[in-house]
This record gives C-alpha cells, sequence and structure tokens, in this order.
C-alpha cells in the first residue's frame, strides 16, 4: 500500500507539468528528489535498517563472547542500502541522462524556437509585431531580433523593387528593431556586441529607410554617456580601478567599430541594387574619423581593413575614385591600423607589419601613379628580420 500511495501522489504531482514543454532545472530537480525519496522509502520498507533480527544476531554475538566490533554487524546491517545507493547513483550518472541534461534548451532557446515556429505557420505577419510582443512580456531577444528581421528579409526577395520599397515603408523594421533594442537596453549586453551576424541586416534596414542619421547620434549620444561615466568614475579611484575601468570601456568599443564597418559596407552594396561608391564608402570612414577625433573613440580597423580590401583588387568594380580621397585615406592608415579597441596593445607589431601592407598594396593600386616600391620594401624588411609568423 504504501508504495501504491506513493506511486499515486507522484503521477498526480507530474501529471500538473505542461507535457509540451522541457522541465525547467528546478522542476528536473525536484522531480528526481522525488523519486530518489520514494525509492529509499521503498528500500527502508524491504530492508529496514533497525530490524529485531538483526538486533537479535547483535546480542547473540555479543553473548557468545564474541569480540567482533559492532561495526561489522552495521555494515552488514546496511549493505543492502549501499548497494542500492551505489546502482543508484549509476544511474543518476549514466551518460545518456548527462546527454539529456546538456541539451535542455534555455528560456531563451524555448522562447527562439516557439518564435520561428510561429513565423513558420503564418508567413504572412508582421515578424517585429511578434518581436515587440515578446518584449512585452520580457521575453525578447537579440537572437529573437535576428530572426524576426530575416524572416521580414526572406519576404522581400520575391518581390519587385517598387513593391519591397512600399512594404518597407509600411513595416518599418529597422526603426522598429532600433527602438526596441534601445528601449530594452539590449544595446548594451554581450549578446549585441558579440552577434556579428546581427549588424549587417540591422544597419542595412535602418540605412534603407532613410535614418542613417539615427546611428551617428547613437555614436554621438553613446560618447557624452561615455564622458559621464568618466567623471563619476576613474579619475576618483585608485590606478588600478582606473585601468579596469579602460579595459571594460575598450571591451564595450567594439560594437562602435563595426557599427562604421558596416555603414561603410552600405555604401559599398548599397540596398534596392543601387550603382555602389567608393567616394561615399571613404567619406563615410573619414566622418567616423571625425568623431574618433573628437573623442568618440570608434574602432576604426575593421572599416578601414574593408575599404582597403575594396578600393586596392576590387577598385574597377565601382566608379572611378577620387583621387584626393584616395589620397587622404592612405595617408590615415598608419592611424587606424593602431586603434583596434581592446586588442591595442596585443600585437601592435604585428598590426605595424599589417600597416606596411596596407600602404604597399595602396601605392600599388593608385589610380593615377601606381608604384610598386613599396612592395618590394616590405618583402625585403620581411626577409631582412626573418617574420616567420607570416
Amino acid at each position: 500500500m504504501r508504495g501504491s500511495t506513493v506511486f499515486h501522489s507522484l503521477r498526480s504531482w507530474t501529471s500538473k507539468l505542461h507535457q509540451q514543454l522541457p522541465l525547467s532545472p528546478r522542476e528536473s530537480q525536484r522531480l528526481l528528489n522525488a523519486l530518489t525519496t520514494s525509492f529509499r522509502e521503498q528500500l527502508d520498507h524491504v530492508h529496514p535498517t533497525g530490524a529485531g533480527g538483526d538486533q537479535s544476531q547483535t546480542k547473540t554475538a555479543h553473548g557468545n563472547g564474541s569480540h567482533a566490533p559492532t561495526t561489522a554487524s552495521s555494515r552488514g546491517l546496511h549493505s543492502s542500502a549501499a548497494s542500492a545507493d551505489k546502482h543508484l547513483a549509476s544511474i543518476l550518472t549514466n551518460p545518456l541522462l548527462a546527454k539529456g541534461a546538456a541539451t535542455a534548451t534555455s528560456d531563451t532557446d524555448r522562447e527562439l524556437a516557439k518564435a520561428k515556429a510561429e513565423l513558420e505557420r503564418h508567413p504572412a505577419q508582421d515578424p517585429i509585431a511578434l518581436l515587440e510582443e515578446h518584449h512585452e512580456r520580457g521575453a525578447a531577444s537579440v537572437a529573437l531580433a535576428r530572426l524576426c528581421l530575416a524572416h521580414f528579409e526572406a519576404s522581400l526577395r520575391p518581390l519587385e523593387v517598387t513593391l519591397q520599397k512600399k512594404r518597407v515603408a509600411e513595416v518599418q523594421p529597422g526603426k522598429r528593431i532600433l527602438w526596441w533594442l534601445w528601449r530594452s537596453d539590449s544595446h548594451q549586453t554581450t549578446a549585441f556586441v558579440d552577434d556579428l551576424t546581427f549588424y549587417e541586416p540591422l544597419v542595412k534596414a535602418v540605412v534603407r529607410e532613410d535614418l542613417e542619421s539615427y546611428l551617428w547620434e547613437w555614436l554621438r549620444i553613446d560618447m557624452k554617456l561615455a564622458e559621464a561615466e568618466w567623471v563619476d568614475g576613474p579619475q576618483n579611484r585608485s590606478n588600478v580601478a582606473s585601468q579596469s575601468f579602460l579595459a571594460r570601456e575598450r571591451h564595450g568599443l567594439r560594437w562602435k567599430g563595426r557599427l562604421l564597418r558596416t555603414l561603410v559596407l552600405t555604401k559599398l552594396v548599397p540596398p534596392y541594387g543601387e550603382t555602389p561608391s567608393l567616394n561615399n564608402a571613404l567619406d563615410c570612414f573619414f566622418r567616423g574619423m571625425d568623431l574618433h577625433d573628437g573623442g568618440c573613440h570608434i574602432p576604426l580597423q575593421p572599416a578601414g581593413s574593408l575599404l582597403v580590401r575594396a578600393v586596392c583588387p576590387d577598385q574597377y568594380a565601382y566608379e572611378r575614385v577620387d583621387v584626393s580621397r584616395y589620397d587622404r585615406f592612405r595617408a590615415t592608415v598608419n592611424r587606424w591600423a593602431s586603434s583596434n579597441g581592446a586588442n591595442q596593445i596585443q600585437g601592435s607589431s604585428r598590426r605595424r607589419v599589417a600597416a606596411g601592407f596596407d600602404l604597399a598594396q595602396l601605392d600599388l593600386h593608385h589610380p593615377e601613379a601606381p608604384s610598386p616600391k613599396s612592395t618590394l620594401s616590405m618583402f625585403s624588411l620581411l626577409h631582412r628580420y626573418n617574420y616567420t609568423y607570416w
């Protein structure tokens, strides 16, 4: 009867669990504790540790003058329990159970899977509205925003450019996702900073809606907030605290460099199949450099490297580049090559060599006076100092 009662109580408790969702860690632990308790109670019922027969065996042993220690009798009494404990432990540590625990999805992954299924069931619905609904429930995430934006972009591909523009004007995905990013403070999270697949579709969507000014203002506002934090922060602290603050700041600056790089990319690959322009891309880079010089501290290296790759081997795929812009960009290489945020100190020698190669490529592909001298000098220098890591 006792085992049956335990079984029915367990069944009534587990029936309250949602059958279609994985158990949370707390629920899994509660179920495990209940099963363990039930198992031990049944074990104690079958092999009681305080049974009278066992006690009589102990008394008989002492009555016969045996000097065997009581621990031997105790070991015999608990041998069944110890064996059962060992068996139970082997079950609980089974790799199959460990695999099941390792594959348990988090709440964020669960919400993401549900949202993906919802979008597949209703492909015609506004995907950004789904993100906003999750935000109201406190269940939105950067991964969900990326999913919703990707779903919207996929819905545009079969449409003609005129219909694409109409659809974009109706939904405004770039503006709405950007507002969500700011309103939820998700732009300050590592999930956003390090999500390299999110920058390009987000910036592309914002620029496509003629809202590029929002992104530049974002950089300026963030600069003001950083200055305010500096006033309240490291100037009144020890050097160690100040260095820690600066390290965190450099770590957080990465998104700025990635944002600027993507802005430059939108000039090289503009929306709606418009004509790409190296001159516009260079102007965008110079604007970011002006902000950097004004105290915005934008890592310029990602955008600079992108432009070198575009200007040198592929410049003939674009309209003719302006020579004055080209020369100005070449003159800035040594500056932006060392502005890589958190990596400013590490690998500085390697970056100097990389900057030398960038300069050599720019000289080799100059639109009016190409010259191989810098390239030959770089190869000679590398051979002389034996830069084996290259």
